[in-house]
C-alpha cells in the first residue's frame, strides 16, 4: 500500500463491524431465495497468504486473502466452488469479491490457474466504478466490476475470470493464485474469503419504527444480482413496492406489522418476469437503550506529528463545548456529551490557555458536556512501572478536583490487553468502571473473541478490588471513514448501529443496555456536529433501539444498577498485544523505563535528605515518561514511509519524550543530593563520598566509581579511618565494598588522594572462562561466548542443561521463527578477578550488527547477582528481524512467574482468557523455578519476553492459545515487524543490560526485593565540602512487605509511603521514628495523600501498634510528625 497505506492497514481492522458466516439457507428470522445465474463462485476454500480483515462491497464479507507487490515470492492461493459434474459450456465464469490499490505507479500481478500463470493485469492509477478488462494467454481473460471507490480511493468490487473449458475439470475446483511482481512497492491486491452466489436474503431487524399505521418492525433486503440493472417489485402485507437492481448488492427495507409473539411472514419478489414466495420467521423486539459513547480516539502523533495533534484536541475541546450548549434545548437523551479519552491535552489546555478559555472548559465539564476519564493517555501499560500507573491517573484527578466533579471511569482504546495492576491503581484512585474499545482485528489474537461485549468484574491481584470492565464488541473505530475527516459524509450509519443490535440480539444479550463507542472520522477524529440533532431524530421515528447519548459513567452507572450482581469476576493479567513494538527502539525503550525507575528513587532520597523537590518539576519529567510509554511510536506511514518526512519528523519528537525524561531525572536527582548535575562535588577537593540506600533494608553491597568519577581517588577509609576494601577494575572504574548501609540512610566514606598508579586485578591464566566469587560459580564456552554452566554454590545446582549455553545471541531475519540463526565465533578475556568483581570479556560475531557482539559477564563479591551487560552497534534495515537472548533453565516441571505491576503472575496460570501467550513484558523480573530453586532474571532495560519457544512474528508463527510449557526464556531485544505505528528499523550504539540470580526455592517477596535492588542501586554523593550524612527519615520492620514509594509530603515534615505486600500472605508492617519510637500519627489514605477509611466512614488515624497488608495488596499512608 502506498502513502496512505499504514493508516489503512491499521484502520482497516476495524472499519468492518462483525465476521458473519455466508448466507444461510435457513435460519430464526432470515430467509434466502437462490436466483439463476450461470456464474460460479469464484472463491472456495482458501490455501495460502496474508490474512487481513477489511471492509467489502458486502457488510458480511470482511476477511480477504491480500497480496503485495514488494515482492514476488509471497503469493495468495485459493480454490474455487466446485465445477458442476454435468458442466458442459464452452467457458467457465468465476466471481469473487476483490479490492485493488489505486496508486500514482501502475503495478503488475499475475493470475496463475493451476500453478500456471495465464494473465497480468495492472492496478488502476485512479479508482472509478465502471468496468477494466484484460487478456490473458490460453483464452483465459478477466474482468474487475469496481461497484465502490472506498474511502481510500481505492476500487472494491467484484472479479471475474472466464476460463475456457479446456481448463476446468467438472465436478473440481480450480485452483488459483496471484503473485505480485519484485518492486518493493506496498501496493496490493485482495481477494475476500467469501463464497458469493446471487439471491435475495431478507432479516428481520432488530427494530420497531412508529408509523401512522402503528409500530412496524423492519425488515432488510440484500439483493445480490450479476446482471444488467432490472425492476425488482416486492410485496409484504399491507405494503407494494419496487425499486431498481444494478450489479452488485442493493440493499433495501420493508416494514411488517410488529409482532408480539414469534410469526410467520408472508414476503414476495418478482425480477425478471419470475416470482419468488418465502415466509420469513420473525421474532418479537426486545426493548434495547444503546448509550453510545461519542469521543476522539487520542493517538499521539500517528496522524500528525505530536504538537500538532495536541492543537486538533484542543480545537476539540473547543468545538465540544459549543455543541454542548447548543444541544441545551433537546432531549435529555440527545444531549451532547465528548470524551477526550485521555488527560492530555485537557490538561495542557488548562495550563497554557487564558483565564476565560479555562474556566469555559471547567463549567462544560461541570455541565458534563465533556467527560473526564481517568487515563492521561492510552499507555502500553505492560511496559509501565507499578508507580508510572499510578502517575498515569494523577492528571485527571487534578482536573476532576478543579471543576469539583468525581472522576469515577477511564477510556483505554486500540490496545488490545491490559495489566492486571492497572486494577488496583485505577479502585484507588477513585476509578470503578473501565471502557475497553480495541482495535478490531490488527494484531489482537484472541482479546476480542473473547471478550466483546462479555462485561465483567476484574479483581486485583489482592482480591481487595474490582472495577467493572466492558469490552466493546465494536471496539473503538466502527464508524471510522478515513483520514480524511474533513469532509465527512456518514456518520451515525444506521446499517452499523441495526448490525451491532443484530449481534447483541443473537447472542441473547439480557439487559437490555448496552453501549457503543462513536468516535468519527479516524484516529484524533473531530466531535460530531449533527451527532445530538440525528438521535434526537432516530428516537422520535425508532420505538427501539433507543439511542442515548451518555457519558461512560453514565452508561456503567446505569449498567451496573441492572445487571452488575449479575456479572461474572475475572481474576488474572490480560497479557497485552501491542508492548512488543516498543522493541522497534530498544535504546529509547530503555532510556524511558530507566527514568521511570530513577525518578521514584530520586524522591526517596529527596526525603532523606531533606531536599525540596519542585512539584511541578516532577509532574514534568513524569509527563515525558508517560508520553513515551503512550501507544503511539511511529507514524500511520512509519513502516510504508520510512523516510518521508512526517515519519522522520514524527520519530524525532518521539525520542525527545524519552531524552527529554532522562535529562529531566538527572537534573532532579542532583537537586535531591544537592550536588552538581552528575552527582559529583562541585569543584575544590574531593572531601568525602555518601553511599545513599533508597530502599528500606540494610544493604552491603559492592559500588563502582567510574574511571572519570575516581581518577583523582586512591582509597577510601570509613569514618574510624579504617580502610574499605577496594579494587581498581581494568577499565580504570573503582570498585568498594559499602557495608552496613542502613535502611534510607547513608555510609560516609573519606576519600584518599591518588598517587601514582593503584594496582589492577587481572587473571594470571590467560585461558581461564571461569568466574567465581564464592557464592555463584560462572563458566563461558571458549567457543559460542555463551554461558555454559551457572551454579549457586550453596547448594552446588546446574543451571543450564547439559549442552546449552545462557545468553545465547539469536538473530532471526525475517519473520519465520524457524530462520533463527545464532553468533558466531568468540573471543573470551577475563578482565578482573577479584576480590570484589570478576569480570569477563567477550566478542562474538552477531548478524545485525557491525562489529559484532560485546559482552560483559560480572560477578560481586557477597552476592548471587550475575550482571550481563551487551554493547553492539545495530545496523539498519527495513526488513523484518528480531533479535533475542535465550536462556534454556535446568529445571524440572518448571513453574514461571512473571513480576508485573502490583501482581506477579504465573505463566498460563494467572492470564486472564484472550491473553496473549506468544510474548509478554516483566516490570522487572521473571523468574523460572521449580520446588527446589531455579533462575531470576531481571532488566529494566529490556521488558520483552517469550517463554518456551519463539512464538514472534504471529503473523506467520500464529497466535497461540497456551504458553509453551518448556523451561527456556528469551529476552526480546529487537524487532521491526509492525506494518505501521512503531519503527521500520533502528541503528547506532546500544547498551543493554540483565541481570541473573540462581536462588533456592522461590520466594516472590525476596524476587522483588532483589529487583528493586537492582532497578535501585546504591547511590553515590561526592561531596566538595563537608556535609551532615542524610539520615533516615523513618523505620520500617516487615517481614514481605516492600515500600515502593517514599516522598516528603508538605512542609510539615510528613512523609507518604507506599507498600506492597508480594506474596500469599499476609504481613505486620511497624512504622516508626528515627529514633525508633512508634509514629503516632500513620492515616491511610489514597495514592495522593488524601485520608481514606476502608469501612468508608470518617478517616482515622492508625493505632501504633502494627498495620496488616492482606496478600498483595497495595496501600498508601500519611505519616505525620
Amino acid at each position: 500500500m502506498t502513502g496512505r497505506d499504514a493508516t489503512r492497514a491499521f484502520l482497516f481492522f476495524a472499519v468492518g463491524f462483525a465476521l458473519v458466516t455466508p448466507m444461510a439457507q435457513a435460519q430464526t428470522g432470515a430467509a434466502r431465495i437462490a436466483l439463476p445465474s450461470p456464474w460460479l463462485s469464484g472463491f472456495g476454500i482458501a490455501i495460502a497468504g496474508q490474512e487481513l480483515e477489511y471492509h467489502s462491497p458486502l457488510p458480511d464479507a470482511q476477511r480477504s486473502l491480500l497480496v503485495r507487490s514488494d515482492d514476488s515470492a509471497p503469493r495468495i492461493e485459493w480454490s474455487t466452488a466446485t465445477v458442476p459434474a454435468d458442466f458442459a459450456a464452452e467457458t467457465a465464469t468465476f466471481v469473487m469479491l476483490a479490492g485493488i490499490d489505486a496508486t500514482d505507479d501502475t503495478r503488475e500481478f499475475v493470475l496463475s490457474i493451476g500453478g500456471r500463470p495465464v494473465l497480468e493485469f495492472t492496478t488502476p492509477l485512479v479508482a472509478e466504478t465502471g468496468t477494466q478488462t484484460w487478456i490473458g494467454a490460453h483464452g483465459v481473460r478477466a474482468e474487475f466490476r469496481v461497484t465502490l471507490v472506498d474511502r481510500y480511493a481505492d476500487a472494491m468490487g467484484y472479479f471475474i475470470v472466464h476460463v475456457p473449458h479446456g481448463l476446468v475439470t467438472p465436478d473440481e475446483a480450480l485452483h488459483l493464485s496471484v503473485a505480485g511482481e519484485d518492486a518493493g512497492s506496498r501496493t496490493w491486491f485482495m481477494v475476500f474469503k467469501s463464497e458469493i452466489t446471487p439471491g435475495i436474503q431478507v432479516r428481520g431487524n432488530p427494530a420497531v419504527v412508529r408509523t401512522p399505521n402503528g409500530p412496524k418492525q423492519t425488515v432488510r433486503v440484500d439483493a445480490l444480482h450479476f446482471g444488467e440493472r432490472s425492476l425488482l417489485r416486492m410485496e409484504a402485507p399491507g405494503v407494494v413496492s419496487e425499486a431498481l437492481l444494478d450489479f452488485g448488492l442493493t440493499r433495501l427495507e420493508l416494514e411488517v406489522p410488529a409482532v408480539e409473539s414469534p410469526a410467520a411472514v408472508a414476503l414476495a419478489f418478482e425480477l425478471d418476469d419470475v416470482r419468488y414466495e418465502t415466509d420469513l420467521h420473525i421474532e418479537p423486539v426486545p426493548p434495547l437503550d444503546l448509550y453510545l459513547i461519542h469521543h476522539t480516539h487520542l493517538d499521539i502523533g500517528y496522524t500528525h506529528v505530536q504538537d500538532e495533534v495536541e492543537r486538533l484536541q484542543w480545537a476539540h475541546l473547543e468545538q465540544a463545548l459549543e455543541l454542548g450548549e447548543a444541544s441545551e434545548t433537546l432531549p435529555d437523551e440527545a444531549g451532547f456529551v465528548w470524551h477526550p479519552e485521555g488527560v492530555w491535552a485537557m490538561e495542557s489546555y488548562l495550563a497554557t490557555r487564558p483565564a476565560a478559555k479555562r474556566e469555559a472548559l471547567l463549567e462544560g465539564i461541570r455541565r458534563g458536556w465533556i467527560h473526564v476519564d481517568g487515563f492521561y493517555a492510552n499507555l502500553l501499560t505492560g511496559l509501565a512501572t507499578g508507580e508510572a500507573l499510578f502517575r498515569t491517573l494523577k492528571p485527571a484527578r487534578a482536573v476532576t478536583a478543579d471543576a469539583g466533579v468525581p472522576l469515577r471511569s477511564a477510556m483505554f482504546s486500540d490496545i488490545p490487553g491490559m495489566s492486571w495492576g492497572v486494577v488496583p491503581v485505577l479502585a484507588q484512585s477513585g476509578v470503578r468502571y473501565l471502557s475497553l474499545g480495541p482495535n478490531r482485528g490488527h494484531r489482537i489474537g484472541s482479546f476480542l473473541d473473547t471478550w466483546a461485549d462479555r462485561p465483567f468484574w476484574w479483581e486485583s491481584p489482592s482480591g481487595q478490588e474490582r472495577v467493572l470492565t466492558w469490552v466493546h464488541g465494536g471496539g473503538y473505530s466502527i464508524f471510522h471513514t478515513g483520514l480524511g475527516y474533513e469532509h465527512l459524509e456518514k456518520r451515525l450509519d444506521e446499517e452499523l448501529i441495526l448490525a451491532y443490535a443484530d449481534t447483541l440480539a443473537a447472542r441473547g444479550w439480557p439487559h437490555g443496555i448496552a453501549g457503543v463507542r462513536y468516535n468519527i472520522g479516524s484516529d484524533n477524529g473531530p466531535p460530531d456536529s449533527t451527532l445530538s440533532a440525528t438521535v434526537a431524530a432516530w428516537n422520535e421515528r425508532h420505538v427501539t433501539p433507543r439511542l442515548v447519548v451518555a457519558s461512560v459513567t453514565e452508561l456503567f452507572e446505569e449498567f451496573e444498577a441492572r445487571a452488575g450482581s449479575e456479572l461474572p469476576v475475572v481474576r488474572g493479567d490480560l497479557t497485552g498485544y501491542w508492548e512488543d513494538g516498543a522493541a522497534s527502539s530498544a535504546r529509547e525503550t530503555a532510556m524511558a523505563r530507566r527514568a521511570a525507575e530513577s525518578l521514584v528513587q530520586t524522591e526517596a532520597i529527596a526525603a532523606m535528605t531533606g531536599a525540596a523537590l519542585p512539584p511541578d518539576a516532577l509532574d514534568a519529567a513524569w509527563r515525558e515518561v508517560l508520553l513515551f510509554l503512550e501507544h503511539t511510536w511511529g507514524s500511520w506511514n512509519s513502516v510504508s514511509e520510512p523516510e518521508a518526512e512526517f515519519t522522520i519528523s514524527q520519530w524525532e519528537r518521539k525520542r525527545e519524550f524519552a531524552e527529554s525524561a532522562v535529562t529531566q531525572s538527572a537534573r532532579l536527582r542532583a537537586q535531591a543530593l544537592g550536588v552538581g548535575p552528575s552527582g559529583e562535588a562541585d569543584g575544590g577537593p574531593l572531601a568525602a563520598i555518601d553511599v545513599l540506600n533508597s530502599t528500606q533494608w540494610e544493604r552491603s553491597e559492592v559500588v563502582l566509581l567510574s574511571a572519570e568519577e575516581s581518577g583523582r581517588i586512591g582509597g577510601l577509609h570509613d569514618l574510624q579511618r579504617k580502610d574499605v576494601a577496594s579494587q581498581r577494575l581494568e577499565d580504570g572504574s573503582l570498585a568498594f565494598l559499602a557495608t552496613g548501609v542502613r535502611a534510607w540512610g547513608a555510609r560516609r566514606y573519606e576519600a584518599l588522594e591518588r598517587s601514582g598508579q593503584s594496582p589492577r586485578t587481572v587473571t594470571a591464566d590467560g585461558e581461564a572462562t571461569v568466574l567465581d566469587n564464592g557464592v555463584v560459580r560462572v563458566a563461558i564456552d571458549p567457543e559460542s561466548g555463551g554461558i555454559s554452566s551457572l551454579q549457586r554454590l550453596a547448594d552446588g545446582r546446574e543451571l543450564v542443561p547439559p549442552g546449552e549455553t545462557l545468553d545465547e545471541y539469536v538473530y532471526v531475519p525475517g519473520r519465520d521463527p524457524s530462520a533463527a540463526r545464532s553468533g558466531g565465533a568468540a573471543r573470551l578475556r577475563i578482565t578482573d578477578s577479584g576480590p570484589l568483581v570478576w569480570t569477563a570479556l567477550i566478542s562474538r560475531t552477531a548478524p545485525g550488527t557491525v562489529g559484532g557482539l560485546e559482552t560483559r559477564v560480572r560477578l560481586f563479591a557477597g552476592s548471587e547477582r550475575v550482571e550481563i551487560t551487551h554493547r553492539f552497534d545495530k545496523t539498519m534495515t527495513y526488513d523484518p528481524e528480531a533479535v533475542l537472548l535465550r536462556f534454556p533453565v535446568a529445571v524440572r516441571e518448571a513453574a514461571t512467574t512473571v513480576g508485573g505491576p502490583w501482581g506477579a503472575w504465573r505463566a498460563g496460570l494467572d492470564q486472564a482468557p484472550g491473553s496473549n501467550h506468544n510474548y509478554a513484558t516483566i516490570e522487572r523480573w521473571v523468574d523460572l523455578h521449580d520446588d527446589a530453586g531455579g533462575l531470576q532474571f531481571v532488566s529494566v532495560d529490556i521488558p520483552g519476553i517469550q517463554l518456551g519457544s519463539i512464538g514472534t512474528d504471529a503473523t506467520v508463527a500464529g497466535w497461540r492459545d497456551a504458553t509453551d510449557p518448556r523451561p527456556v526464556l528469551y529476552s526480546y531485544m529487537m524487532n521491526n515487524y509492525w506494518e505501521t505505528n512503531y519503527r521500520a528499523g533502528q541503528d547506532g550504539p546500544h547498551e543493554l543490560q540483565v541481570t541473573l540470580r540462581p536462588h533456592g526455592v522461590f520466594d516472590e517477596a525476596e524476587a522483588e526485593r532483589f529487583a528493586q535492588h537492582v532497578a535501585q542501586p546504591l547511590v553515590v554523593r561526592m561531596l566538595g565540602s563537608e556535609a551532615p550524612p542524610p539520615t533516615p527519615p523513618l523505620e520500617l520492620t516487615a517481614e514481605r512487605a516492600i515500600a515502593t514509594y517514599l516522598r516528603g509530603d508538605g512542609d510539615g515534615g510528613g512523609l507518604l509511603l507506599r507498600l506492597y505486600n508480594p506474596s500469599d500472605d499476609a504481613d505486620e508492617i511497624r512504622i516508626a521514628n528515627p529514633d525508633g519510637s512508634p509514629a503516632s500519627h500513620v492515616v491511610r489514605t489514597d495514592p495522593w495523600g488524601a485520608p481514606v477509611s476502608a469501612d468508608g466512614g470518617p478517616p482515622t488515624a492508625l493505632e501504633a501498634g502494627p498495620i496488616a497488608l492482606a496478600p498483595r495488596e497495595v496501600a498508601t499512608f500519611l505519616i505525620e510528625p
